[in-house]
């Protein structure tokens, strides 16, 4: 607020041997080195048309553009101190093409931060404002499963752990009618030795893998979307369902066992050629894998949607049977 701004700088001006108002830059720095201002917030206000940094209850303190993708940034609680992760757009951002085409949904993410759950990530509230729209989730501690698998793939058992507690998730959602519809290894996190989460995007409607107004929440490379896209979705006009859902979490079992996409020629695949191959192509596994896993793998990327497994539920029954199999 303007007063508590006010405060800091008649207290730096003080602490300074009374520095001058009027010198904006020397007092923006000795707001930063007093912990006062970041050098985010310091940029925002300097950009032509300024972002927004405090929405409603929320104060934004730093970007997290490296760690989430665009439009991410950090927030913190202003009445209870906690921090909390915030996507989200000013006007501008939503007038692109791909937003108009594809708009979010504030209905969706109210819906969404009614639903809690041990290996779901937790959204806390949407603000809509006329000049922004933003959501805010816990911040999650740990690494996504990508950035786990470039130093390796996951053990048989550490492949299980993540699943039991992935379908978890995914029965949450699938249980109140919700479909997640971005899992890849970007979606997935692993939080602690003993811990996997799930991060959903609450707020854009799911789409098709294929999309060309792509914009999950979830920053996802193409190739990733494309190697969890199930069959059905070289059919126009479908649309991500609780098949499409499991299929795209076998591709990831697979991805995790073998520390890379699990299709051949995955670098070389146009869109085309990845509709091919999961209509027509195995997927692969290692020669070490489990004959039981193996087979739960090959029942969630069956071609034909309803030789898969039929619910979450289903599969976590047959997880919960994996004990030994590693």
């Amino acid at each position: 607020s303007q007063d508590t701004c006010r405060t800091w700088a008649r207290e730096l001006m003080s602490s300074t041997g009374n520095v001058s108002p009027d010198d904006a830059m020397q007092l923006a720095t000795d707001l930063i080195h007093t912990g006062k201002l970041t050098t985010f917030q310091l940029n925002s206000l300097l950009e032509p048309i300024p972002r927004p940094l405090a929405l409603g209850p929320y104060r934004i303190v730093d970007t997290l553009s490296d760690l989430l993708g665009l439009n991410w940034v950090q927030a913190t609680d202003i009445h209870r101190g906690t921090s909390l992760w915030c996507i989200q757009w000013t006007r501008d951002d939503l007038q692109r093409p791909s937003y108009k085409a594809w708009p979010p949904s504030v209905d969706l993410a109210k819906h969404h931060s009614r639903i809690d759950g041990p290996a779901l990530d937790r959204w806390e509230s949407v603000l809509a404002e006329p000049g922004y729209l933003a959501c805010f989730c816990e911040s999650l501690h740990g690494q996504p499963l990508s950035q786990l698998l470039s130093q390796g793939p996951l053990s048989v058992e550490s492949s299980i752990r993540m699943m039991r507690d992935t379908v978890s998730a995914i029965a949450g959602l699938h249980d109140q009618d919700l479909i997640h519809g971005a899992i890849t290894p970007e979606s997935i996190w692993k939080c602690s030795e003993d811990q996997f989460r799930m991060r959903r995007d609450p707020i854009i409607p799911p789409q098709s893998p294929y999309s060309a107004s792509w914009n999950s929440v979830i920053t996802t490379p193409e190739i990733l979307r494309h190697a969890t896209a199930a069959p059905e979705f070289t059919l126009p006009g479908t649309e991500p369902s609780r098949q499409s859902d499991l299929y795209a979490l076998g591709v990831v079992w697979a991805h995790a066992l073998l520390g890379r996409i699990p299709w051949p020629k995955s670098d070389r695949l146009d869109t085309n050629g990845w509709k091919k191959t999961h209509q027509q192509v195995p997927i692969e596994l290692p020669a070490s894998c489990p004959e039981p896993v193996a087979r739960c793998i090959r029942y969630l990327v069956a071609k034909n949607p309803s030789s898969r497994f039929r619910d979450a539920s289903q599969l976590a029954k047959a997880i919960a049977s994996l004990d030994g199999a590693s």
